[in-house]
């Protein structure tokens, strides 16, 4: 079974699904903040539209060519300016004598508050959205780098030593534009997208005399056009994020190459998709959109490590114990979690005892125009004052001196409090310390700096421990 080729191609392909599923999950959670959002829109427009279809009002057609002549399609008060712009027509007179009623003042006011509402709710969408897709990404990432390498070892049947993930791969896969935009933005665009068409759709109904049971199906339909692209966003994101953790578990095995494995059914992308399936190509030269998964929006394709004769007897010599020269077993009878115990777990456990302090690298500040700019705040606990590092600079002498990986366990209520306001594993957070220029008001001034860290969700409460001058 285990050199069955058949066997580890269905295997990787039935791990592929998992990540949908919990990518599928996720959208199904989203989906209800967009009926919820619906209904909520929904409720707030009772009194707006009238019960029974109006005698007055531009078609459809008359209305959107109106809103297009508009300078803000979701505006009300651009609508109508636009129409006062417009060719007077029968329809249009008749508009105007209506909507510039004083009796239809109230109406406006109205439609004004449902055009505030439509933003105000697609902002707070946005920001729930963003924080599942996060979570879920942050899960996915530890869970398909450490299954991949244990899917590699029971395919070898040794147990060798690897790295387990680090924080700069979380902080890539987080932070990549794949695809142009990073997963935020494109949540971002989305929501916004879906404000203004909501927007267009008030105005509309207001200008064509639409019902309240006419406007409540075209917002329901407005949103759950939102829900469809959020859901194709986190099930394309999810399998990005699924496929890079997998090439780096691959690059930590020194495994060379890959081969691409299509779903082959009658949903497989014939033309893209299907014309790589089986084929072999370098880890090094993988590219999203070009070799590796997601080809395009939706894909369900996913990839295979190719394990040589030669690779298996490099990694059975790193997996003997120098002390003994027994060689460590990975059997296919072997569960994920009875791995994780007996290897990961325990190695870290080992680790955690064996250090003092961590040393880190150098941080560069980066300044604000640069890609890669990131600063943090610092609290000055003597004045209350928040800082910055002086951009262009680096932090030095970064140390972990307390917490996971060291002798000096944190505090369980600190770790805790932590994990409960921030979120990360309780057990992984660390204490940290460097030395940084730090901008005190237009001053550059050299501090001792400490702040806590988790891999999965970066570094948080710096704070100025002491100035060094």
């Amino acid at each position: 079974m285990q050199n069955n080729i058949d066997y580890w191609k269905r295997r990787q392909i039935r791990e592929a699904f998992n990540v949908f599923s919990q990518a599928e999950i996720a959208a199904d959670e989203i989906a209800k903040l967009y009926i919820k959002a619906s209904a909520y829109m929904t409720t707030k427009m009772q009194g707006v539209y009238d019960k029974f279809k109006r005698k007055y009002g531009l078609t459809d057609e008359q209305a959107k060519q109106l809103l297009a002549a508009a300078s803000d399609r979701g505006s009300i008060d651009a609508a109508l300016q636009a129409l006062k712009n417009s060719p007077q027509t029968e329809p249009v007179t008749e508009l105007r004598k209506v909507v510039e009623s004083a009796a239809y003042a109230a109406r406006i006011r109205q439609i004004r508050e449902l055009e505030i509402s439509a933003g105000l709710v697609m902002n707070a969408i946005y920001k729930q959205e963003l924080a599942k897709n996060t979570a879920l990404y942050q899960k996915l990432i530890p869970d398909s780098y450490r299954k991949s390498i244990f899917a590699i070892q029971q395919r070898a049947g040794i147990a060798f030593s690897f790295s387990d993930v680090n924080p700069k791969l979380m902080d890539r896969l987080l932070h990549s534009k794949w695809s142009g935009k990073n997963y935020s933005v494109r949540l971002w665009g989305n929501t916004q997208e879906v404000a203004e068409n909501v927007k267009e759709q008030i105005i509309l109904g207001a200008l064509t005399g639409k019902t309240e049971r006419e406007m409540a199906e075209a917002l329901d339909e407005t949103f759950a056009k939102g829900a469809r692209v959020s859901r194709r966003l986190i099930r394309t994101e999810s399998n990005y994020i699924f496929t890079q953790a997998d090439m780096a578990a691959r690059k930590e095995c020194d495994i060379r190459r890959y081969m691409y494995l299509a779903t082959l059914d009658m949903k497989t992308c014939a033309e893209t998709c299907g014309k790589l399936d089986g084929r072999i190509f370098l880890v090094k030269d993988q590219k999203p959109g070009y070799n590796c998964p997601p080809m395009h929006p939706w894909c369900r394709c996913t990839t295979l490590a190719i394990l040589s004769d030669e690779w298996i007897r490099t990694q059975t010599r790193r997996a003997r114990d120098p002390e003994t020269g027994r060689t460590y077993k990975v059997p296919l009878s072997m569960t994920y979690g009875e791995w994780k115990k007996k290897y990961l777990n325990k190695n870290s456990e080992k680790s955690s005892q064996d250090s003092d302090i961590i040393k880190l690298p150098d941080e560069q500040i980066f300044r604000t125009l640069s890609s890669r700019a990131q600063n943090y705040d610092i609290l000055n606990p003597e004045t209350g004052e928040y800082f910055h590092f002086v951009e262009g600079t680096k932090i030095q002498n970064r140390q972990v001196f307390a917490g996971y990986k060291t002798k000096h366990p944190l505090d369980p209520n600190v770790r805790e409090g932590l994990a409960e306001q921030i979120g990360g594993d309780p057990d992984k957070w660390q204490h940290c310390k460097g030395c940084g220029h730090i901008n005190a008001n237009g001053e550059d001034r050299l501090a001792e700096v400490h702040w806590f860290q988790e891999e999965s969700v970066g570094k948080y409460k710096f704070k100025i421990k002491r100035w060094l001058e």
